[in-house]
């Protein structure tokens, strides 16, 4: 029984387990750390944390088919992690400042 408590969260978080770190996946929790650098204008509370947490869960959003024209990403649009998704965002709001 203790062996299976410490490979999860617990009851009260519905027994997550801890995940994997890949390379990608630290890519992003660091990332994710630093956001605080990454939007100046935008107020974040404080990363209390010294080291990446060990539980946590990835999701994918599926968009929905009536969203075809709206606000769904286009193909070129959408990239395999955060990082590369941030760079693109990072190159547009380069731009972006230095028209202005």
């Amino acid at each position: 029984v203790k062996v299976q408590r410490e490979k999860t969260t617990g009851q009260s978080w519905f027994l997550m387990s801890s995940a994997r770190i890949t390379d990608e996946c630290r890519a992003d929790l660091e990332l994710l750390s630093m956001r605080v650098t990454l939007d100046p204008k935008r107020f974040y509370r404080k990363n209390d944390r010294a080291v990446l947490p060990k539980y946590f869960q990835v999701s994918r959003v599926v968009e929905d088919k009536r969203d075809f024209y709206g606000i769904r990403l286009t193909k070129s649009g959408r990239k395999k992690n955060m990082l590369d998704e941030m760079m693109t965002m990072d190159r547009e709001s380069f731009k972006r400042n230095q028209h202005k």
